[in-house]
């Protein structure tokens, strides 16, 4: 009987299958993390932005806003402000995400900013006493606030596979999370 060394075809052609098999599930778990991380970001943003309506809608004594922008280390973060500045009372604070999320938001003209970035632009979001709906949108490239005279429409976090958004309905103040 010969002795040959090596595989044959067929058994060459399932350890192939088999490392196959195994880089698809690790290639489709990575992806769900990282939609996943997206998704949390969208939905505690959401909650973030809830809770400042509400507070503003409550009679509080002053205006609450929310500012979400991107930390140095490249975390971002949502804070809410009450008093009407960022030199005021802090409300509430938030993570929302860490790094391999990217943060955009879409104004009701068509324009679109990037939060963080080479300018560290930040979004701050309030609402109006009287019935509700978002006021105009304000913007902070590096220190200098903006006011566009537009409506945020749109926030996006995308990681991944995954990018979720977060609509928001400027003439009502109403928010929703989709895909």
């Amino acid at each position: 009987m010969k002795n040959n060394k090596g595989f044959t075809l067929l058994e060459l052609l399932v350890v192939i299958a088999i490392i196959g098999i195994l880089l698809g599930a690790m290639t489709y778990s990575v992806n769900s993390v990282s939609g996943t991380r997206a998704k949390k970001f969208a939905s505690d943003l959401s909650a973030l932005v809830s809770q400042c309506r509400i507070d503003t809608m409550s009679g509080a004594p002053t205006p609450t806003y929310l500012k979400l922008y991107q930390a140095d280390n490249g975390d971002y973060y949502g804070v809410l402000y009450e008093g009407g500045s960022t030199d005021t009372y802090i409300k509430a604070s938030r993570k929302l995400g860490g790094g391999g999320i990217d943060c955009t938001f879409k104004t009701d003209v068509g324009s679109s900013y990037s939060v963080g970035g080479n300018y560290k632009t930040s979004l701050c979001l309030a609402f109006d006493r009287s019935n509700g709906a978002f006021q105009k949108l304000v913007i902070i490239p590096g220190q200098s606030a903006t006011i566009t005279g537009d409506f945020c429409t749109s926030i996006t976090a995308a990681s991944g596979s995954g990018r979720y958004v977060v609509t928001l309905v400027p003439e009502t103040g109403y928010h929703s999370v989709g895909r």
